[in-house]
């Protein structure tokens, strides 16, 4: 049986029918992972009863809308969020949706120098870390940014910062103690195992 993956969605208005939608990428990337995508609405009660009998292995929070942009979509969000950590399911966020997790969880977003040079068109940007320059092995990307706004490190919330400063760390170990470590954070073997598998093999590290 396949794991279900919660998609949360992004608003088209277009009166007299607004509608939630999921974009198409979005269902085919986690289909291939495996999963089983499902989609959460934007309006209705009873998130934590939802995903209670749900029974998500992962709730992503989209793209698409700027925060603030659509009320509704924002407040329906911080509730799937809410309902997500009380039943310990993981989140993941992506472009809007990790601009969201950040200010939820008291991060700040920067409005981005050049924005209105770069937004709703294709553009380069530097891959800065190494270890992504050989696993992607090019240095520069061409993107479509879609937010005049980005999560910088600065901005990023006190929160999200330790676990992954965390993961990378522990990941560096190639120990029994440090994958244990791993998966009192990340409940999910093969995920576990997959990180140390590329931090060692791409970093040449393993701290023992």
């Amino acid at each position: 049986m396949k794991r279900i993956c919660a998609l949360t969605c992004s608003v088209l208005d277009a009166p007299p029918y607004p509608r939630d939608f999921v974009y198409g990428n979005y269902s085919r990337f986690f289909a291939a992972l495996g999963f089983a995508p499902v989609y959460l609405p934007n309006q209705g009660a009873g998130q934590r009863a939802a995903l209670r009998a749900l029974a998500p292995a992962l709730v992503v929070f989209s793209g698409g809308n700027d925060l603030g942009q659509v009320r509704h979509r924002d407040r329906a969000e911080a509730l799937w969020l809410s309902a997500a950590l009380a039943l310990k399911v993981p989140v993941l966020g992506i472009c809007r949706g990790l601009q969201f997790l950040n200010s939820r969880f008291g991060g700040r977003l920067t409005l981005e120098a050049g924005a209105a040079e770069h937004v709703g068109r294709p553009h380069p940007a530097r891959v800065g870390d190494p270890l992504w320059r050989r696993r992607l092995s090019v240095s520069l990307l061409k993107v479509n940014s879609f937010h005049r706004h980005g999560v910088m490190l600065k901005g990023l919330a006190p929160a999200l910062r330790p676990m992954a400063d965390r993961l990378i760390t522990l990941s560096k170990r190639d120990n029994l103690h440090a994958r244990r470590q791993v998966l009192a954070l990340v409940p999910d073997t093969a995920v576990v195992r997959r990180l140390f598998d590329i931090t060692i093999t791409e970093t040449g590290i393993a701290d023992t």
